[in-house]
């Protein structure tokens, strides 16, 4: 009879480039592939230079079991710039399912990284993991994540309905040809953005008012998010009046779900300035309907200061029947004193910035 192995290791990792390495050889041989680049920028290169990586390794056989990391963020919370995790990959080998691995993980990483002034951690787990964050390690559940749809191209519609497949490109980055931007009035403008820089940050002071709770949405983070990122092409754009930034427009464009899929990334702008948004979303939309474009999706919450901006532009809510993969939005406390805000919905703003996936 074969012996059934039960005993582990339960440890946290060191992020070096060998490790990272077994770490993508774990997730490619369990069906999910992952890039070595991507795997450094994330728990190398990320804001806080930190890695929270730990690991199940089979005591008998030294590999990898199972794995669950955080990302270390920076987070605004409450008028306070304050240190969080953004709960990320998790994996049981398929030869060490059942065994409540992802538990001891979980519980092990949570305990550590409290003790490291780190105030909250949040996720977005699909609908299969959903229930052991929430009934086994005690996670508030927010719901769905609040998509939004901006339609395009009504043929991608009507296949979907007429059930018509396509084979999926080889890449899913799309090469986007930028078109000049519409004309406005004098001394108005959309430039390109190759770098965030100091009047970015005077915006993002602007705006910032308007967030209690997300990641700090500063030019440190939106370089490492949108330039420095491994293997994307984002289009960054910047509305300047009479030389000032007054808003920002990051989007990009996939070959996936079986079409041309637009990804409205980010539109931050000077919350008294809606010409700004609106101007930035047009021109988002006109570059995307060139690059023929299926459609267009979002994250935004009903009470985000640029909700309304973004729906008057011609967003929908994405029912969630509709929906190619189901996310939920949870958070849990670690050692924070705003346990009642940060279980506010209402407190909360995303956007496809904190997706680990486009």
């Amino acid at each position: 009879m074969e012996k059934i192995r039960t005993q582990y290791n339960i440890s946290k990792g060191v992020g070096n480039d060998e490790e990272l390495e077994k770490y993508r050889q774990c997730f490619l041989v369990n069906g999910s592939e992952k890039s070595l680049d991507i795997l450094k920028w994330f728990h190398q290169q990320n804001l806080r230079r930190l890695n929270s990586i730990y690991y199940a390794i089979d005591i008998e056989t030294q590999n990898i079991a199972a794995i669950y990391t955080y990302l270390p963020v920076i987070l605004k919370c409450m008028g306070k710039i304050v240190n969080g995790m953004q709960s990320f990959d998790t994996l049981t080998d398929k030869n060490h399912r059942s065994k409540g691995l992802f538990i001891k993980l979980a519980s092990k990483i949570e305990k550590e990284e409290s003790l490291q002034n780190n105030e909250l951690v949040y996720g977005f787990p699909n609908e299969n993991s959903v229930h052991g964050f929430v009934n086994k390690l005690g996670f508030t559940y927010f719901g769905e994540i609040p998509f939004l749809i901006k339609p395009l191209r009504i043929s991608y519609f009507i296949n979907k309905l007429l059930k018509k497949k396509e084979a999926e490109p080889s890449q899913s980055n799309c090469t986007m040809l930028i078109m000049q931007g519409p004309k406005l009035k004098e001394h108005t403008e959309i430039r390109e953005i190759t770098e965030f820089d100091k009047k970015y940050d005077e915006l993002y002071d602007m705006v910032s008012t308007q967030i209690n709770i997300g990641v700090n949405r500063n030019a440190a983070y939106m370089n490492w998010r949108y330039i420095t990122k491994p293997d994307e092409a984002y289009a960054r754009y910047g509305l300047y009046e009479n030389n000032r930034l007054t808003g920002v427009v990051v989007f990009t464009l996939k070959n996936k779900h079986g079409g041309k899929i637009g990804y409205l990334m980010e539109l931050l702008y000077d919350p008294k300035n809606k010409k700004a948004a609106k101007h930035l979303l047009k021109f988002c939309t006109t570059i995307l309907k060139k690059n023929n474009a299926d459609l267009v999706l979002a994250w935004c919450f009903s009470h985000s200061f640029n909700y309304a901006s973004i729906r008057s532009n011609g967003y929908y809510k994405f029912p969630e029947k509709l929906r190619p993969q189901k996310l939920g939005f949870i958070a849990k406390t670690l050692n924070s004193k705003n346990t009642k805000d940060i279980y506010n919905i209402k407190n909360w703003y995303i956007s496809y910035s904190d997706s680990d996936t486009v």
